[in-house]
């Protein structure tokens, strides 16, 4: 019997040899590699079976997993898994990767309309590149420190030494460089991460890094083959044989952050405590923040209080 539990889950499009992308249509659900862009059909979810797993499932954005029977046929029609859904996940040391069916040990690829799982070796057209698929403005968590990356713009650097990723410096933004199949990561004041651990103006070839996919975590690796790691001071690569947790990331979409601002004192919300919020910080939309049971925020002249109508001193502006 075939648990349909997923122990870590990440969302790709994945790129053929032949640069297009594998597709799943809702028509029949059938499977081709004609998409030319990421849209809705070309994204997939790959969910690993077990913790330190490389088995993992394929599935559509229709919800439908991808089987391989033992001739070779592919189906993306299974709502739950089956044992020919199983595939085992290798990964190349050029940041591709390749699924080999468990029931036939077969390998999945092809092009245009002819996707099989029917190769008994890899070659390129058995190899697919991952696009990842998140907003790109995100926290990166490193789990060998514990810890997520801060943006250092005095010292023009990036460090992993953060429990909360809170403020503009956690954000990262995430570019992927579609000529060259690279990432490259933004810091807020707009430089990207270079490999020696300082950040850079400009995308160079410094700053781009062939993405890697690791125990349901990514690992980012540059040109000359080492890996972005967390574990000195200063976010940078080091040479390593294999990426240690203190190479790994966990990729989350960053949190909406805001100032809020009173209509009725013009000071800007602040909590200094937990046992209150106050509007009297001083330095267009106006907003009205309800309460559980159904209470509105309400601005006095230093602090606030909830009631249940609204008036100007219960709206707001999102700064």
């Amino acid at each position: 019997m075939v648990s349909n539990m997923a122990f870590k889950v990440l969302t790709f499009g994945l790129i053929n040899s032949a640069h297009k992308y594998l597709t799943g249509e809702i028509f029949n659900y059938k499977v081709n590699a004609t998409g030319s862009s990421l849209k809705r059909s070309q994204i997939w979810t790959i969910e690993f079976t077990a913790e330190e797993s490389p088995m993992v499932y394929i599935k559509s954005s229709f919800n439908r997993y991808i089987a391989a029977d033992k001739d070779g046929k592919i189906t993306c029609d299974q709502e739950v898994p089956n044992p020919n859904c199983i595939f085992l996940m290798t990964l190349h040391s050029d940041g591709r990767v390749s699924f080999q069916s468990e029931l036939s040990k077969r390998y999945l690829g092809g092009n245009q309309d002819n996707i099989t799982c029917f190769a008994q070796s890899i070659s390129d057209s058995e190899k697919w590149l991952p696009h990842l698929v998140i907003h790109p403005s995100v926290n990166m968590f490193n789990p060998g420190r514990k810890k997520y990356l801060r943006f250092d713009e005095k010292n023009g650097m990036v460090c992993c030494d953060t429990d909360l990723p809170w403020g503009p410096d956690c954000v990262m933004t995430l570019y992927f460089d579609i000529k060259e199949k690279k990432y490259a990561i933004r810091t807020g004041n707009g430089s990207f991460i270079a490999c020696d651990g300082k950040t850079e103006p400009e995308v160079t070839s410094r700053t781009l890094y062939r993405l890697e996919i690791k125990n349901g975590m990514i690992c980012l690796k540059d040109s000359h083959g080492k890996f972005l790691t967390g574990r000195n001071s200063a976010v940078r690569t080091i040479k390593t044989l294999n990426a240690s947790m203190d190479e790994l990331f966990t990729i989350n979409p960053s949190s909406g952050q805001v100032n809020i601002k009173s209509v009725l004192n013009e000071k800007f919300v602040s909590s200094k405590s937990i046992s209150g919020v106050h509007a009297n910080v001083i330095p267009l939309l106006h907003w009205l923040f309800f309460s559980q049971p159904s209470r509105l925020w309400n601005a006095s002249n230093t602090t606030h209080y909830t009631q249940s109508r609204a008036s100007i001193a219960n709206q707001f502006v999102a700064v």
